[in-house]
């Protein structure tokens, strides 16, 4: 199998050397007018982090995707797809659009490797604390509505930060199989069934992570 195109979906400022990358944050359509960005900065419109990650963009190269739509790669053209911490920021039915657009790029055989949130480590410490208000926190379900214009501007740059939904090993894994991918494994921090990885971080936010990998039908 040619193996030469992976993909990193929603990389943020953690792109991959050697693979295509791809974001949709706000911030990506800002980095491609630098002087407003300067502005932006000058007149404390957007905070400093906020004005870094719009500059590492354009440094970058990150190109644009809006998974739920199209990614810009022809059909059965990459050998592998990776996405960490980025489909529990999408609803269920945008999920549904994620998945199957991900299957199309892919090669028969071709591998999607997906990072999520663990769940269950949130449900165990809630069980041991019963802390309702620290479980809601450390889900990123809730979210807080901005006042104000110079904040609201700031949130679109950002983009949403809370989570629309979650997922476990069991669930993810039906998800996959409804939209053609076969033998979904939930492997260990380290672990990967991809070939010439290459600079793919395999312990990306291990810790508070799951990692899942299947193959393209």
């Amino acid at each position: 199998m040619n193996n030469s195109l992976k993909i990193n979906i929603g990389c943020s400022v953690s792109p991959t050397i050697g693979w295509e990358n791809f974001d949709n944050s706000p911030g990506m359509t800002l980095a491609k007018f630098k002087i407003i960005a300067d502005t932006m900065y000058y007149l404390k419109i957007i905070t400093k982090s906020q004005y870094d990650v719009v500059s590492f963009y354009n440094k970058n190269k990150i190109k644009y995707a809006n998974v739920t739509k199209k990614i810009p790669i022809k059909s059965k053209a990459a050998y592998a797809v990776y996405s960490s911490h980025m489909l529990e920021h999408l609803d269920r039915n945008e999920a549904d659009l994620c998945i199957k657009e991900i299957h199309r790029v892919l090669k028969k055989d071709g591998i999607i490797r997906l990072v999520l949130p663990n769940i269950k480590q949130y449900v165990h410490e809630y069980l041991e604390h019963k802390d309702a208000d620290k479980f809601i926190e450390s889900t990123f379900m809730g979210t807080t509505v901005p006042k104000g214009l110079i904040k609201k501007i700031m949130n679109y740059i950002s983009g949403p930060r809370h989570h629309l939904w979650m997922y476990d090993e069991q669930s993810l894994s039906k998800l996959l199989i409804k939209h053609g991918f076969k033998n979904p494994e939930t492997l260990k921090a380290g672990e990967t069934n991809i070939e010439d990885h290459g600079n793919l971080d395999l312990y990306e936010r291990d810790g508070d992570s799951f990692y899942i990998e299947a193959f393209k039908s």
